[in-house]
């Protein structure tokens, strides 16, 4: 069917450009779409041995391994057989995501440190925070969303800061989170999401006024976005520069 000639068309892609790692993770994508979670697995290994500096790889490996038992977080009900399960498939999520760091910190030093490389580092090392956190580890959490944050460029480090704020509200640091969430919208103010996570926070702590006046400032700074998407836009299309009109 479609999906044996998809597949015979990456093996044969794959042969001819063993080193294209976009090849090779389309290729295990594909089929952990089709439920083969043992040939995705083995195909993610194979990108990253074809590249081993390649932080996507070792993302989307870990994930793999985490959805076969759902996810880092226990679960209700667990029997000794899924705790042991989950807890053997997160162990190996983390040796996953450490080598990555390992690796691909290797790009963040000295003539490497590009933001591109600085981008994926901080991406790696936030969705392993995020297994920590949930799997319960709070300290291994703390340091690893700290030297993500360190890592984010301009553009990244709204995103990262608001998961850390997120974290530190989980775990009862709301003076922390609230700190972060600050310096997420500082960091990216046109992004109505973060203040809609802070609203989200204050709401929940019982700040209900609080809550209101940041949800306010996110639509606020969505319509202002929008508004400045469509002032680019109109630039790159020839239109004047510093045209105010946007109907």
């Amino acid at each position: 069917g479609d999906l044996k000639a998809s597949k015979r068309v990456k093996k044969g892609a794959t042969k001819q450009h063993p080193t294209d790692i976009v090849l090779w993770l389309q290729w295990a994508a594909m089929e952990e779409r089709a439920g083969d979670l043992q040939a995705a697995g083995a195909l993610y290994r194979l990108a990253i041995d074809a590249d081993v500096t390649n932080a996507d790889s070792y993302i989307r490996h870990a994930k793999l391994l985490l959805a076969e038992v759902g996810g880092p977080a226990r679960q209700q009900f667990e029997s000794f057989d899924d705790v042991a399960r989950r807890e053997k498939a997160v162990d190996a999520a983390r040796e996953v995501f450490s080598r990555g760091a390992r690796e691909c910190g290797k790009e963040c030093s000295g003539a490497r440190a590009n933001p591109a490389n600085m981008r994926r580092m901080s991406k790696l090392l936030t969705d392993w925070a995020v297994v920590e956190w949930k799997a319960g580890d709070h300290v291994q959490a703390r340091v690893l969303f700290t030297r993500a944050v360190s890592l984010a460029p301009r553009e990244q480090i709204g995103w990262a800061l608001q998961l850390y704020g997120r974290f530190e509200a989980d775990v009862g640091s709301q003076l922390v989170a609230r700190h972060l969430f600050a310096r997420a919208v500082n960091a990216d103010r046109y992004d109505g999401s973060l203040w809609r996570f802070w609203a989200e926070l204050e709401g929940a702590a019982n700040e209900p006024t609080l809550a209101s006046q940041l949800t306010s400032l996110a639509a606020a700074q969505d319509a202002t976005r929008t508004l400045l998407y469509r002032r680019s836009e109109r630039s790159a299309d020839g239109g004047p520069p510093g045209s105010t009109r946007y109907g």
